[in-house]
């Protein structure tokens, strides 16, 4: 039983269950040094990675318990075999490597059976995950091609999406949003969406960027985000927001908590926050 051919560098390679990777050489199947590490898990794809090394991605199989055992990614350099370790070795393992593919810029593209597509560095570290937290329409990706502008262009499970992936435009929510403000070196959001009025943006590790976290869900809405100073510069600024039914609330953080006590609360909702000028206290 074969492996699929590969060319790299002019050389082509196939792999046998129970032989591992070999060399087509004319007529000639010959044996690699090392490259019996490949028998009972033969390479999917071979990739160049630089001048002597190849980049060996094994495939998915199905052990003896009937579980599925995803692939893993080795480097050989026509002696040996190392392991090449990623950022994204957890998910990989979660959501089932597929294949691999070479970008243009000398990252790779991991499709997955279950969680997109996965884009690492040479080095290994996570640059992003595209899946449908990212606004791919399916999970199960399994193709992908850089195309000359630099976008990547996915063959999913139902459809085909084209991903900007160099853009400097970043879409958060699609949720209408009242204010945004940038306190202590985050962004704060004021959402009119129902159960949710205050996000934070954080890192998402499950993608690699960053999302709108809910930091105040409520059955109401936040509205104007202020940063109070201190004139006198005794105490450090403060964010304040207003929301329809929770009055006037202090954000530390991912700490929301109310400025006024129970009994000086406002009943209803307040909408907008200005500090004086004349009494800025």
């Amino acid at each position: 039983r074969f492996a699929s051919l590969s060319e790299v560098r002019g050389r082509i390679y196939t792999a046998q269950t129970d032989i591992g990777l070999q060399e087509i050489v004319g007529d000639e199947l010959r044996d690699l040094p090392g490259s019996a590490a490949y028998k009972d898990f033969p390479p999917r794809v071979l990739l160049p990675y630089d001048e002597q090394r190849i980049l060996i991605q094994t495939g998915t199989r199905t052990t003896e318990t009937g579980t599925r055992e995803t692939g893993t990614l080795t480097l050989y350099d026509g002696e040996q075999v190392t392991p090449f370790p990623t950022q994204a070795d957890d998910y990989l393992r979660q959501t089932l490597l597929g294949r691999s593919f070479p970008l243009s810029d000398g990252s790779f593209c991991l499709t997955t059976f279950t969680g997109g597509a996965v884009i690492i560095e040479r080095d290994g570290r996570l640059r992003r995950i595209l899946n449908k937290d990212a606004g791919l329409q399916s999970q199960n990706v399994q193709a992908a091609y850089s195309d000359r502008e630099g976008a990547l262009w996915l063959a999913l499970g139902s459809g085909i999406a084209r991903v900007d992936i160099n853009s400097p435009l970043s879409i958060f929510s699609r949720e209408p949003s009242n204010d945004v403000a940038r306190h202590a070196g985050s962004l704060y959001v004021g959402s009119v969406s129902t159960g949710v009025a205050l996000y934070r943006l954080e890192p998402n590790r499950n993608v690699g960027l960053a999302a709108l976290q809910p930091i105040l869900s409520r059955a109401t809405q936040g509205f104007r985000l202020l940063s109070f100073y201190d004139p006198l510069g005794k105490s450090p600024p403060q964010l304040l927001a207003a929301g329809s039914a929770f009055g006037i609330m202090k954000i530390k953080g991912e700490t929301v908590a109310p400025v006024l006590s129970r009994e000086e609360a406002l009943v209803a909702g307040v909408f907008s926050l200005l500090q004086s000028r004349q009494s800025p206290y």
